[in-house]
């Protein structure tokens, strides 16, 4: 049976987790009713508002935001009003557990949608059993239904979060070297997901269980080394 089936038909069976960032939530409308901006957007508009200049990331612009610019730009930017064809499709797929960077609500107007019973799941809150029929959906970064926690950008605050007992932060570093993922909708520039992707790296499997699959359909040929170089076999394109 073809690599590609048999991943496929693990997926369908709920066996896999999924692991997402940005790119799943990009073709979403937010409040305002514009689409929600991608990480390298959320820069030029925060340098383009404070005045600055020279190639900053996102965990170094964010701490230039007040308070009243995190509530404008981000919590408003990136509350969802109509979730993505992108977000729909994915909801499609029975995932065990949904893992995300992002701090939009797009998977829960999704869920809403397509009436699926979901559970919202902050990176501080304790941990929760999986209920039947139930889709828990883990914000790492925080979240904007839950905006008075805080959201994660800079490597201070996520240096902080690790070394203060998050059981959600375990258990996706503990999920991810045991059971398989799809990881999509990132890259290397997230400043975390290396952190994450290396508890891969001296997983041993059992055969039985199905291999994690980076989805990157844009991946270029120093990524791509890199990748293979830290993690062993990728894959450029995978359609779900």
């Amino acid at each position: 049976m073809n690599e590609l089936v048999k991943i496929a038909k693990h997926i369908y069976a709920g066996e896999y987790q999924l692991l997402a960032g940005a790119g799943i939530s990009l073709d979403s409308v937010n409040i305002n009713g514009e689409n929600l901006l991608s990480g390298r957007e959320l820069e030029g508009l925060i340098k383009n508002v404070k005045g600055v200049d020279g190639d900053y990331r996102l965990n170094d612009l964010y701490e230039l935001l007040d308070e009243r610019e995190v509530e404008l730009f981000l919590t408003k930017g990136f509350t969802v009003y109509e979730p993505g064809k992108t977000t729909m499709k994915i909801l499609n797929l029975p995932w065990r557990r949904i893992w995300t960077l992002n701090i939009d609500d797009a998977l829960e107007r999704g869920c809403d949608a397509a009436g699926i019973d979901y559970k919202s799941i902050n990176f501080n809150d304790i941990y929760s059993d999986v209920l039947p029929g139930e889709l828990q959906i883990v914000h790492l970064h925080g979240f904007v239904g839950r905006s008075g926690d805080g959201y994660v950008f800079s490597l201070g605050e996520y240096s902080r979060i690790l070394h203060t007992p998050r059981p959600w932060f375990e258990i996706l570093a503990e999920s991810i070297s045991t059971e398989p993922f799809i990881i999509c909708g990132t890259n290397f520039n997230e400043f975390d997901i290396e952190y994450y992707l290396g508890f891969m790296k001296d997983s041993i499997r059992p055969e039985a269980i199905p291999p994690s699959v980076y989805v990157n359909p844009n991946i270029g040929i120093v990524e791509k080394k890199s990748f293979k170089k830290k993690w062993g076999q990728y894959r450029t394109k995978v359609h779900l």
